[in-house]
């Protein structure tokens, strides 16, 4: 099979702007449920989210929680060059581990069988 070389170059010209319309935004974009959960199935789940800054949690066991659309996360560093990121529920019950906030933790524990993790994630036995 020959292979065609093909000549890359810079462009020359703008490219044509884009027609963005007149319209104005329904209110209901910002305001509607269903739009939300349309928006977040759709769009949301398939992008990079921004969970909260690395600064926040300087120490190796410092943490945070954040909710992003219908989740809640629990970030977390777990060595000094290493930053984690879990569900924060626990997977035998569905509870919550920690509250919304900050803090410092060795490790985490549900309070409902009082099942603890590691900073990695990993069941502490």
């Amino acid at each position: 099979m020959v292979q065609e070389k093909i000549a890359y170059t810079t462009p020359t010209e703008k490219a044509p702007e884009p027609y963005m319309g007149t319209d104005l935004i329904p209110k209901e974009r910002y305001t509607s449920k269903e739009f939300m959960e349309l928006e977040w199935e759709r769009m949301w789940t398939k992008v990079w989210n921004m969970a909260g800054r690395e600064s926040d949690i300087p120490t190796v066991g410092d943490y945070f929680t954040t909710e992003l659309g219908p989740e809640s996360l629990l970030i977390v560093r777990e060595a000094e060059d290493k930053v984690r990121a879990f569900y924060n529920v626990c997977p035998h019950r569905g509870n919550q581990i920690r509250n919304p906030g900050m803090g410092h933790a060795e490790s985490f524990q549900c309070a409902y069988h009082f099942f603890e993790f590691n900073l990695d994630g990993s069941k502490k036995f």
